[in-house]
């Protein structure tokens, strides 16, 4: 239902319960009309309409009220959003998600290969110490008493190094704490001829014995990569590292004894060196994590 009616020279029409202006502006027009209605009469309005009016004008507070307090809600989560997005870091290639390798894929990569090489060349002359160490300390003029005790004291460094190894790796890294036995290993065979005394033969079985736990370390190296990459094969990865072990094993001891033979412990010292030297050299160009998953 409409009514017209004329208030303050102003043509305006009432539709259920709301007052339009015919330029628009409904609530500034109201306003407006509000302040300049006159005295109610009986000829020109009721309080009905009044009441009317001033129903109007609170709709009309209220829905703006509504409309800016949507705005700075909408403004303070626009706020808040872009502030989580320059907080948010960038995603490194390790959070990235790794592909999955088959098991030819995971042994042509650079790191497995290089192990494979360590691993063939460290057992061939890993053993060689603790074979031989009883003919080395009679070659001296030590006793076999002697040589037994030397080979007592490498196996309790082995102990001790299977315990303070882990805490070397946690803080230099697996890589380089591996590269470090290596290069340990290299020293003492190449020192290994020169031994001439009891205490001396002493203690390179307790170096000797304290980095040849890094026979397994592979482990942790390849588990860094491998172990995300690869893990539906990884078992068979490291089962296949300890089989390139088992030629140097059963060829190893053979070179030495033939070599101990013939030219001495020195040529034997020689041979261990530079196997142990193939092994370190391999090592070092084995890539970071990060950077081994960016070549696969």
């Amino acid at each position: 239902m409409q009514i017209a009616s004329a208030v303050g020279g102003r043509d305006d029409v009432w539709e259920e319960g709301r007052v339009t202006n015919r330029r628009g502006n409904t609530f500034e027009y109201c306003l407006r009309l509000s302040m300049h209605i006159p005295a109610p009469t009986a000829s020109d309005c009721s309080v009905s309409s009044c009441d009317r009016i001033a129903s109007v004008i609170l709709e009309e507070v209220a829905d703006e009220n509504n409309s800016r307090a949507g705005k700075t809600m909408e403004i303070l989560q626009a706020s808040e959003s872009s502030k989580t997005r320059e907080v948010q870091p960038a995603l490194t290639v390790s959070d990235q998600p790794s592909p999955e390798l088959s098991l030819m894929q995971t042994m042509q990569t650079r790191t497995a290969i290089l192990v494979s090489i360590w691993s063939l060349s460290m057992a061939t002359v890993l053993d060689a110490f603790f074979i031989f160490v009883h003919a080395f300390a009679e070659d001296i003029g030590l006793s076999s008493r002697d040589g037994s005790l030397a080979l007592s004291m490498a196996g309790g460094a082995m102990v001790v190094g299977n315990v303070s190894l882990g805490f070397l790796a946690d803080f230099f890294g697996r890589t380089r704490t591996l590269q470090i036995c290596m290069i340990g290993l290299v020293c003492t065979s190449a020192l290994w001829p020169f031994c001439k005394s009891l205490w001396s033969l002493k203690i390179l079985s307790c170096v000797v014995g304290y980095f040849t736990v890094c026979r397994s370390f592979f482990v942790a190296v390849l588990s860094k990569v491998d172990g995300k990459t690869s893990k539906k094969c990884f078992l068979t990865v490291i089962g296949l590292m300890y089989a390139l072990q088992a030629p140097g094993v059963l060829i190893g001891p053979v070179i030495i004894g033939f070599l101990i033979e013939n030219f001495g412990f020195y040529a034997a010292g020689f041979f261990c060196t530079g196997m142990f030297s193939i092994s370190v050299v391999s090592l070092l160009f084995i890539p970071p994590e990060e950077k081994q998953l960016q070549m696969i």
